[in-house]
């Protein structure tokens, strides 16, 4: 597959699912959305608009947003895996959501100031020059239980990059090789060009 028949069959297979995509086909789509991203930021910050609304950019991922997915479960299929094993990026999130409560809870157990901008400024000050009230409680251990949260996220963001790696990488599993997906029910709207 050619990259203008991989970003063809990207649009064409928006909202589609089920069956299959090749590896060119993916990495093509990744290439296509990853250059547009890069050209539309560019064309953004020309115009000033940059990270302060909505530009060119932000639109574009919004737009393409369901077709990435889409082509993501398509290329999980065609790997032999099941499309929702996609929801293995959902693990890192569940560990940050971890590392908040509990950064939060210990916080608030500690003699640390809880009010608004004494609070601010307790974490302006460790974040610039990594001393203060907040450096202190560390080192008292006040906060072992977000040390290991946070290196919980750190190894699940790792772990999930490299899975997401293999699964991406992974040549195509034909039916004869015992991928169920290989002759999914849904037909391919697009076939590459190769038929009128």
């Amino acid at each position: 597959m050619t990259f203008i028949d991989a970003i063809k069959a990207g649009f064409k297979n928006f909202a589609n699912f089920k069956g299959t995509a090749s590896r060119s086909e993916f990495w093509y789509w990744v290439l296509f959305t990853t250059l547009l991203n890069l050209v539309l930021s560019q064309i953004d910050a020309l115009a000033g608009i940059g990270s302060t609304g909505m530009g060119l950019s932000s639109i574009a991922s919004l737009v393409l947003f369901i077709p990435n997915i889409s082509i993501i479960f398509r290329r999980l299929h065609d790997a032999g895996f099941s499309g929702w094993l996609y929801a293995i990026n959902l693990v890192p999130f569940a560990a940050a959501a971890w590392l908040a409560v509990t950064f939060v809870t210990e916080y608030q157990a500690s003699a640390l100031p809880v009010e608004p901008g004494a609070m601010g400024a307790a974490i302006t000050e460790f974040a610039t020059t990594q001393s203060g009230p907040i450096a202190d409680a560390i080192l008292a251990g006040d906060f072992n239980g977000s040390a290991s949260a946070f290196f919980t996220l750190l190894f699940t963001g790792v772990a999930v990059v490299v899975a997401s790696i293999f699964f991406y990488t992974r040549k195509t599993k034909t039916a004869e090789q015992g991928n169920k997906y290989a002759g999914a029910t849904a037909p391919q709207l697009y076939d590459g060009g190769t038929t009128s």
